[in-house]
């Protein structure tokens, strides 16, 4: 998987952040949802009970007529256009040629009736004798009792009153247009008579008195014009007219009044009152049928003008909720069950909640005897609207999910564009690296490096340092094999040359050549050998073991030893701390030092002086030997710790002839300061050289002139952590 991916996967995760606020916001709307299921009940109950002395006598004949509340006055005009959505009565004893509506707004009851008569009599001003259509409409009442203790000293009914009463209005028109009355007082009735295709169409309003109305008579009289034949004497026969009428009754009967069922005036005005402020207050009979309703809605959209991002979250603290608090309004409580419910909805998929609350009003029978089935009178719902995510209301809480989120985000994009730009960095790297070597697998002169201080710039570094050594490594040994034909030429010419001058020598001569061949394959051999000795050598040294090690009892040790073994040089010990401990390995210390006194001896004068010393300083331990000899040129320095470079015999340099029957029948083969320095390597220290030029005066006896004394110091700095 790429860094991209990676760094993308770890943003991911830090979404669980914004996640765990969301997870913290649903709990809270969990919890807000429940408070307000429990004030919102608790408000319907108080409503409920503010209205029970006038709902808990509703009438319950059967049947009845249902007055349903409409939302607004009616213009009369004899056209249905106001009556849309408010649907036609079914009577049990209607018949097909009248249809009617009914409905009550601010205690005045409307009627809408369609007449199927094909024949329309209208009555004709002047006409005594003028058969015409009217309506007689009868409404049945009773004085209204206030009962103690009413606490809303709202008016109900007392259904068994001594002398009960009634107002008839017996209606007609002159034509297409206003009501008239024949019986009735004129001011609380006024209509329209309209004629229809089918036959006329009434559409009239009534004030209630405040009495409440139990009853109500509605009847047609439908008159018809028929011809009928008379006969005089001495006169010939001729057609007169003669008016048929046919009582027909709409609502109720003859003898009965059709029941109503509504709410008056006082009932009304109080429950409009006990409405609050953005909240629909509906009372409805046991039967779930509408008796009322009152509309404070002052927010009708609670989610207009805001905006798409809260939006977003509101849907999904929404998803996250639990399904069953938000379903379509089923009815949880029967009609004959006095249970109180809260039902949540959310009408056309909005983002907004409908909370309605339905509370029981129980029937006075019901709080008399308790065992009664009858026991419900009316329902009291009361329904608010507002955010189906109540929690988002909170604007710290929208906020806090705001900011986590963007905070997120912010780190997700920089994550993004962060390892982008690492990736190009190791993209670059990578073809730096590619392109380091050319295609005949030859490294370019130099590897272009990051320049930035971080880990890829050190990791560019390395591989810059990493190839430089193996381009070291491979001019090294490019190198390798002219120098070893250069030491092995010599060798190889003395044999080839001794075994063609042995066919004509004599005896003496061929043991002579035989000998000197013999010198050369020796030396070939002993170069060999070395050369294998120190390849083992730099393996062996990878599997020392390293331990605190204290470098003063070995200096001590080895600087006695040497002084017996190079008796003719003076061998010094020079030691100016009391303790150096490194972590090391003691023996190849002593390997180290065994090569560097080698060296020293043989560019030493006879009777000179090798000093071997130790210091300990606070951030580095020195071990180094030093001898009196000539200074190195600054030209050979680079040179000296590469294998087959000896100096020793040249000119200048090594030329000890004291030391003659030591050096000279000696093959060196300048790995000894190659092994010094993998030694050192491995303890982590510094190979240094130096060269030192001492300033000593002569005897007087002597010319007065100042002598330069020169000394090479080879040290070994170890650092401490």
């Amino acid at each position: 998987m790429s860094l991209r991916k990676q760094l993308v996967m770890i943003g991911a995760i830090i979404l669980l952040l914004p996640l765990a606020v969301l997870n913290f916001a649903v709990l809270l709307e969990q919890s807000l949802r429940s408070s307000q299921k429990a004030s919102h009940l608790q408000l319907t109950r108080f409503i409920s009970e503010a209205l029970s002395p006038a709902l808990s006598d509703l009438p319950d004949p059967h049947p009845r007529l249902l007055l349903s509340p409409l939302n607004h006055h009616f213009i009369l005009d004899g056209y249905q256009s106001d009556w849309t959505g408010v649907p036609w009565l079914k009577l049990a004893d209607q018949t097909d040629t009248v249809r009617i509506k009914t409905g009550l707004a601010d205690n005045q009851l409307y009627l809408l009736l369609e007449l199927k008569d094909p024949s329309v009599m209208f009555r004709t001003p002047g006409s005594a004798e003028q058969g015409f259509d009217q309506l007689i409409l009868s409404l049945h009442f009773s004085p209204a009792r206030v009962k103690p203790n009413n606490p809303t000293g709202a008016q109900t009914i007392d259904h068994e009153p001594a002398t009960p009463s009634s107002q008839t209005y017996t209606i007609y028109s002159d034509g297409p247009g206003p009501l008239r009355l024949l019986t009735g007082p004129g001011s609380n009735l006024t209509g329209v008579w309209q004629t229809s295709g089918t036959g006329s169409v009434i559409e009239l309003k009534v004030a209630l008195p405040d009495t409440p109305v139990s009853a109500i008579n509605l009847a047609w009289i439908d008159a018809n014009r028929q011809a009928v034949p008379t006969r005089q004497p001495l006169q010939k026969p001729h057609r007169s007219s003669h008016y048929s009428k046919e009582k027909k009754p709409i609502l109720g009967s003859v003898q009965q009044g059709l029941p109503m069922l509504y709410l008056n005036h006082s009932v009304a005005q109080l429950a409009s009152n006990l409405t609050p402020e953005n909240t629909l207050l509906r009372i409805e009979s046991y039967e779930r049928q509408p008796l009322f309703q009152h509309d404070r809605m002052i927010d009708p959209d609670l989610l207009a003008g805001q905006s798409t991002w809260r939006g977003l979250i509101r849907s999904i603290l929404t998803a996250k909720l639990d399904s069953g608090d938000l379903t379509e309004p089923d009815q949880h409580a029967g009609p004959n069950q006095a249970k109180a419910y809260t039902v949540w909805s959310q009408p056309n998929h909005s983002g907004a909640a409908i909370l309605t609350t339905h509370y029981p009003v129980l029937a006075a029978d019901k709080k008399n005897n308790p065992a009664s089935d009858q026991h419900i009178s009316a329902w009291v719902s009361l329904t608010s609207q507002t955010t189906n995510s109540a929690a988002l209301a909170d604007e710290a809480v929208f906020k806090v999910l705001t900011q986590v989120t963007v905070v997120m985000l912010i780190i997700i994009i920089a994550l993004f564009t962060y390892a982008s730009w690492l990736s190009w960095r190791i993209r670059t790297l990578k073809q730096r690296i590619i392109h380091a070597m050319d295609p005949e697998h030859h490294f370019q002169s130099s590897f272009q490096t990051d320049r930035i201080n971080d880990e890829l710039g050190d990791l560019s570094q390395g591989f810059a340092d990493m190839l430089n050594r193996l381009q070291n490594y491979a001019d090294y040994m490019e190198s390798f094999a002219s120098k070893l034909t250069h030491e092995c030429r010599t060798p190889l010419a003395i044999v080839s040359s001794s075994l063609q001058l042995m066919d004509d020598a004599d005896e003496q001569q061929q043991r002579q050549y035989l000998q000197r061949a013999q010198m050369g394959t020796a030396r070939i051999s002993t170069l060999l050998t070395a050369m294998r000795q120190a390849n083992q050598l730099e393996a062996s040294i990878q599997q020392q073991q390293k331990q605190s090690t204290d470098l003063v009892p070995v200096v001590r040790e080895l600087g006695a030893a040497y002084q017996h073994l190079f008796n003719r040089h003076h061998v010094m010990t020079d030691i100016h701390c009391d303790r150096a401990i490194i972590h090391g390995n003691a023996d190849l210390i002593a390997q180290a030092l065994d090569k560097l006194m080698d060296n020293a001896k043989d560019f030493t004068q006879r009777q000179g002086t090798i000093t071997l010393g130790l210091s300990a300083q606070a951030e580095h331990i020195s071990l180094w030997v030093e001898n009196q000899g000539k200074a190195i040129p600054e030209s050979h320095l680079p040179k000296l710790f590469q294998p087959f470079i000896s100096h020793r015999g040249n000119s200048g340099i090594g030329d000890n002839s004291d030391n003659s029957e030591e050096g000279d029948e000696q093959l060196h083969l300048g790995l000894g300061l190659v092994i010094v320095k993998l030694i050192a390597e491995y303890h982590g220290a510094k190979v240094l050289v130096e060269n030192q030029v001492e300033n000593r005066e002569k005897n007087h006896t002597q010319t007065t002139t100042d002598s330069e004394q020169n000394r090479v110091r080879f040290s070994l700095v170890f650092a401490l952590n």
